[in-house]
């Protein structure tokens, strides 16, 4: 059970760094929530963060042939 409360507490303090580092006006539910939407999709962290809704560049894509 603690340890559980511990994970959660870092959790929050890593998703609060993040908010504070970001230059996007952040609200902590709203970066929460994007932040497991974009859980399954390979981004950058320090790109996405700043310019959420932007698409996504395709450079890794390309190189693997992936298109």
């Amino acid at each position: 059970m603690k340890a559980q409360v511990w994970a959660a507490l870092i959790a929050m303090l890593l998703i609060k760094y993040l908010q504070l580092k970001a230059t996007f006006g952040w609200s902590l539910s709203n970066l929460v929530a994007l932040l497991r939407q974009q859980l399954s999709v390979y981004r950058d962290l320090r790109v996405w963060i700043d310019h959420p809704f932007q698409a996504p560049s395709c450079q890794k894509c390309c190189r693997n042939n992936w298109l």
